[in-house]
C-alpha cells in the first residue's frame, strides 16, 4: 500500500491527495517512509489514554485526600471547648458555696467530654463521605458521658473495670483484624 511522501499516512492506490494532511499525491512510494505512519488506535494511543485515565485517578484521589483534610474540623472546637469545660467545672468548685461539690470534679468533666465527642462523632457524620468516621468519637462518648453521669448519681465503682474490659476487647479486636488483613508481597 502507498504512503504520502509528507506525513507517511497510508494513501488509497487511486488517491490524488492524503487525507490526513492533504498534500498531492503525486508519484506515491510503496517502500516505507523514513518515519513511521501515525495509527488514530494504535499502541501509542492506547498508552496515551491510560495515562490520561492514570492522571484523573490521581487528581481524584489527591482531591478526596484533600476535601477529607480540610473536611474535619473538628479538633481545634473540641480542643477548645474541653479547655471552657475544664474552667467552667472548675469555677463552679470554686465559687463559694461551690456549685460543684470538688469531689464530683471528675464525674462533671467525664460528663462534659463524652458531650463534646457525641457532637464531633454528629458533626463528622453530617461532614464526611464514609460513615465509619465518627465511630470512634461517638462510642468514646457515650461511654464516658456514662461514667460521668454514674459518678454524678453516685454509683461509679463499677465503671473502672468496664474500662478495662473494653480496652482489652479492642486491643484484641484489634490485633485480629490485623492477623487477618492481607499482607503485602
Amino acid at each position: 500500500m502507498p504512503y504520502c511522501q509528507k506525513c507517511g499516512a497510508d494513501l488509497p492506490s487511486n488517491a490524488a491527495f492524503c487525507a490526513k494532511c492533504g498534500a498531492p499525491v503525486g508519484v506515491a512510494t510503496t517502500t516505507s517512509p523514513s518515519t513511521p505512519p501515525t495509527y488514530q488506535y494504535g499502541y501509542g494511543y492506547e498508552k496515551h489514554e491510560k495515562r490520561e485515565k492514570r492522571e484523573k485517578q490521581t487528581q481524584q484521589s489527591e482531591k478526596y485526600e484533600k476535601r477529607e483534610k480540610s473536611g474535619d474540623r473538628s479538633g481545634p472546637i473540641i480542643g477548645g471547648g474541653i479547655l471552657i469545660l475544664l474552667g467552667l467545672i472548675y469555677y463552679a468548685t470554686i465559687t463559694t458555696p461551690p456549685l460543684i461539690i470538688p469531689a464530683d470534679f471528675w464525674a462533671y468533666f467525664f460528663l462534659g467530654l463524652g458531650i463534646l465527642l457525641i457532637i464531633q462523632s454528629v458533626y463528622r457524620f453530617a461532614t464526611m463521605h464514609h460513615r465509619a468516621a465518627g465511630m470512634g468519637s461517638l462510642w468514646g462518648g457515650v461511654i464516658l458521658a456514662a461514667i460521668g453521669a454514674a459518678g454524678i448519681v453516685g454509683s461509679g465503682n463499677f465503671w473502672p473495670i468496664i474500662l478495662i474490659a473494653i480496652g482489652v476487647m479492642v486491643i484484641v479486636a484489634g490485633i485480629a483484624s490485623r492477623s487477618r488483613a492481607p499482607r503485602p508481597a
